[in-house]
């Protein structure tokens, strides 16, 4: 009776019915969420194309300001040692100039004339050096200044696009991430339904074999009462 009335409660509980109503719903959201995840990952194909090649042009005239910044420096650093040597070349026509003028004796004068006149050589030279580095560190400076705006208009122009990218990447995830859940729903449901069912057969079993040890016992009795 107790095996009966187990399996009698397990019927009437409608475990099977109602699992079977919840999968076939869950089926129908995972379709639906599979369908989702199909239309975001195509708008992010979509997307991605244009993204990238935003990006490449980005980092392409990054690259290029990387190399033409390294030029500047290196003119700026070649400009300051021609500084240095015009400083320098300067001070020395100065003194030789102040020795010229305070020479009174016409041999030395001659000798300091021509000491002069190599000073004023030097300062000339050193100061063409400086003018040409000068001139060259100008024109680094205004490619890189074209670069950089070059590169503010880039990414200006092509914001939309970037936006558009980490908007659907971000959909994307979330629609993974729903697929996912939904699956281990459907799966959860399908895996009470089968352990439910193993559960009626179970006790299905435990009904017939306690039928049958019934069936045996008042077969007994009545072999034993005949011979009575």
């Amino acid at each position: 009776q107790d095996a009966q009335n187990k399996y009698n409660e397990l019927v009437s509980q409608g475990t099977i019915g109602g699992l079977t109503e919840q999968i076939a719903s869950q089926q129908k959201v995972v379709e639906s969420v599979k369908v989702s995840l199909q239309e975001a990952q195509t708008k992010y194909n979509t997307v991605k194309g244009q993204f990238d090649e935003a990006t490449n042009k980005i980092n392409d005239l990054e690259a290029q300001i990387t190399v033409q910044q390294s030029k500047v420096d290196a003119l700026s650093a070649q400009l300051a040692t021609s500084e240095a040597a015009m400083q320098e070349a300067s001070e020395a026509l100065n003194n030789a100039q102040q020795a010229y003028d305070a020479a009174t004796d016409e041999t030395a004068k001659a000798e300091l004339e021509s000491q002069l006149a190599a000073a004023q050589t030097n300062l000339t030279a050193a100061t063409e050096k400086y003018n040409t580095a000068n001139a060259e560190l100008n024109n680094e400076n205004e490619i890189l200044s074209s670069l950089q705006g070059n590169l503010e208009t880039v990414k200006s122009e092509n914001q939309t696009a970037i936006d558009a990218y980490n908007e659907a990447q971000s959909i994307l995830a979330q629609a993974q991430q729903d697929k996912v859940t939904a699956d281990n729903q459907l799966a959860s449901f399908q895996q009470s339904l089968e352990a439910t069912k193993a559960s009626i057969a179970q006790a299905e079993k435990d009904v017939a074999a306690k039928k049958d040890l019934l069936d045996a016992a008042k077969k007994s009795t009545e072999e034993l009462t005949k011979l009575v």
